[in-house]
């Protein structure tokens, strides 16, 4: 299930846009999913990091596909996706997130590149 390349641009599109605050320029405050599994206060430790679509395709390339076509569209399908949910963002909240590793901030700074 980890290794497949559809549950992989499932499970990292939905990382961009739950659990937390994102500030748009005409909104205030809004949460675009609720978790209803996350144990009451604790919604943000269970989120990761955002994925930019580049660093999207290389974790793309070691993932499986049962049609091996499918990878390509499964890269163009999560780039358009990325660049609709994060390009009209002003403000990103990581309230209480805990603070991110080297290459977990390496890949923030891509997304918002």
């Amino acid at each position: 299930y980890d290794d497949s390349g559809w549950t992989t641009f499932e499970g990292v599109s939905a990382e961009q846009i739950k659990k937390f605050y994102l500030t748009r320029c005409d909104f205030a405050k809004f949460k675009l999913v609720l978790d209803l599994g996350a144990a009451k206060g604790n919604e943000a430790a269970q989120r990761g990091w955002p994925v930019g679509p580049d660093d999207f395709d290389a974790m793309i390339e070691s993932r499986s596909f049962t049609n091996g076509a499918d990878k390509e569209a499964v890269k163009a399908n999560y780039r358009k996706a990325s660049t609709n949910q994060l390009g009209s963002i002003e403000e990103l909240n990581f309230y209480k997130k805990a603070a991110p590793s080297v290459e977990e901030a390496r890949r923030l700074g891509g997304c918002l590149n």
